[in-house]
C-alpha cells in the first residue's frame, strides 16, 4: 500500500492523455464542420495541473468549449 495519496491521473498520465487525445480527435471528426460544440463544465478538477492540461488539450479542437456554471464556481469555498 502506498504511504501517500496516489492520484490515478498522475500514476497513469501517459495513458490518460493518449486516451483523451483519441477521444478529442474522434469527437472532432464526428462533429466535422457542424455548429455543434461539446461544452466542458467548470469543476474543481480544473484547479489541478492535470485538469488544466486536460482542458487545454480539449480546447485545441474547435469542437470543444467551456461553460461556466456558477453553482460549480471553483473559486467558491
Amino acid at each position: 500500500m502506498p504511504n501517500r495519496k496516489v492520484l490515478l491521473f498522475e500514476q497513469y498520465k501517459d495513458i490518460y492523455f493518449s486516451n483523451l487525445t483519441a477521444f478529442r480527435d474522434k469527437c472532432t471528426q464526428a462533429i466535422a464542420n457542424s455548429d455543434i460544440k461539446i461544452c466542458v463544465e467548470n469543476t474543481r478538477v480544473f484547479c489541478h495541473p492535470i485538469g488544466q492540461e486536460s482542458l487545454a488539450l480539449l480546447l485545441d479542437s474547435a469542437a470543444f468549449a467551456v461553460t461556466f456554471d456558477t453553482g460549480h464556481d471553483a473559486s467558491d469555498n
